[in-house]
């Protein structure tokens, strides 16, 4: 019995960031992925887009599981791209993968018939493989997990809900799932990071479980903070947070919902950038012309920082611009009665419970509502399509081009390029090699005709 116990897999103990560590929000050395049974993504994001909005500490990825959307739907999250996996046959179910615009990946082709995907992160030498999985209460084997994770490399995260229950993990029982995940964790040298917090209350009884599993390889497992969120969300499953330290300096996990300023050129005083710019003295600088441009580029700066205000990073949109005060105070209202429930466990306490769900429900639904129909009765014929355009897209969160695509990593030789100056360099050489004088001298003797001459008699 105790050599039993000595050969499960282990729980890692909680890893204690540094203070200045955890004050973070994500920054160059941290990976922050959120995993998240949404039990149906257009019905519950919004509270999600919301919690990541007022958020410190913004998520690069997020692993969600029963998106319940049909082929062809998909449902957007601001400054994310999503990679959605409907369930082949059947209804509900699904996966789908949100990655922050600021970070490069790469897709990992997964069965159809499967739902489950991988992204690969990779940045100077490190890749790490990113894996959101949906077991729908179906019998599982430790051969069927170790071909998910056959073709992941040394390092990944696997994320999701495994709907299995063992006491390690700290579930009240062990069913054969559990048994089986135990073994492929035993079997595949991994490490699972819950702590024994459930990840999941049932809406009936508010009875808790931990079904929602994140398993790593030992390699990551001392550099991974796993925690279970307080946010109550309109699922029954909780909001995980992973926070994965990796290396420094790594441009591809930047913080991508960190936002710059900007200047207002609305608020700008151009008679005094007129003037400063009129009583400018350019230097020479002995003709160097380098030294000459970016000192006329300095002295351009200089003149807008004292006569153009600057935006307030903090002062951006709201990610859902129909999202008022009475949606606040319903979703309050129902997290309040929420708590209370489960700590009295009584039957009125219950009935409160699902009377505030449904008017919190219903008043996001109106607000939604309420706030289309007051934008399309100021609509007239003079309103540009456009604007209607970018009002649909901004009530619906859906990114515009650039942010989708500015990610997208460069595949050059069987290495991802990541930099976008290394990524220019590679065009323009591949782009000169094509343009070249010889090139185009090349071409015009092929396509030049036969020269025909004639006798005259």
């Amino acid at each position: 019995m105790v050599l039993t116990n000595f050969l499960r897999p282990l729980r890692r103990p909680k890893l204690q960031l540094k203070d200045n560590m955890a004050a973070t929000t994500g920054g160059a050395n941290n990976l922050v992925v959120y995993q998240w049974n949404a039990r149906g993504i257009r019905c519950n994001g919004h509270e999600l887009i919301q919690y990541i909005h007022n958020s410190n500490k913004k998520p690069h990825v997020i692993c969600v599981q029963e998106t319940f959307l049909p082929p062809g739907v998909t449902y957007d999250i601001p400054n994310y791209v999503g990679i959605f996996k409907p369930r082949a046959l059947g209804r509900r179910g699904g996966c789908a993968i949100y990655i922050s615009t600021s970070i490069s990946y790469k897709k990992v082709d997964t069965p159809q018939n499967l739902e489950a995907q991988k992204i690969a992160i990779k940045d100077n030498g490190t890749e790490v493989v990113i894996v959101n999985f949906y077991n729908p209460c179906a019998n599982i084997s430790k051969e069927f997990l170790t071909s998910i994770i056959n073709d992941c490399g040394p390092k990944f995260i696997m994320c999701g809900d495994f709907n299995s229950h063992n006491s390690i993990w700290g579930s009240n029982k062990t069913d054969k799932n559990g048994r089986e995940i135990e073994e492929f964790l035993t079997d595949n040298n991994l490490v699972f990071l819950n702590d024994g917090t459930p990840t999941r209350q049932d809406p009936s009884t508010f009875l808790t479980s931990c079904i929602d599993l994140t398993i790593v390889t030992r390699n990551l497992s001392s550099k991974c903070n796993w925690s279970v969120t307080n946010q109550i969300l309109s699922s029954d499953h909780f909001l995980i947070s992973i926070d994965i330290i990796l290396q420094k300096n790594n441009p591809t996990t930047s913080n991508g919902t960190q936002f710059l300023q900007n200047w207002s050129y609305q608020k700008a005083n151009w008679d005094k950038y007129k003037d400063i710019l009129n009583n400018v003295v350019y230097e020479t600088f002995d003709n160097n012309v380098q030294k000459m441009y970016d000192n006329f580029i300095n002295k351009i700066k200089e003149a807008a920082d004292e006569s153009i205000p600057k935006t307030n990073p903090n002062n951006h949109p709201p990610p859902i611009p129909w999202w008022n005060k009475d949606c606040k105070l319903a979703i309050k209202n129902r997290n309040k009665a929420k708590r209370k429930v489960t700590k009295s466990m009584m039957h009125e306490d219950l009935l409160d419970y699902k009377e505030k769900k449904k008017i919190a429900q219903k008043v996001i639904r109106n607000a939604r509502k309420q706030h289309w129909e007051n934008y399309c009765s100021s609509l007239n014929r003079f309103t540009p399509s456009s604007d209607i355009w970018k009002k649909v897209k901004k009530i619906n969160g859906v990114l515009n081009n650039t942010h989708q695509t500015k990610h997208i990593p460069l595949l050059h030789d069987g290495t991802l390029i990541n930099d976008n100056t290394q990524k220019a360099n590679l065009l323009v050489n591949f782009f000169g090699e094509c343009m070249n004088y010889d090139n185009i001298d090349e071409f015009n003797e092929s396509k030049k005709p036969p020269i025909t001459t004639y006798r005259v008699q």
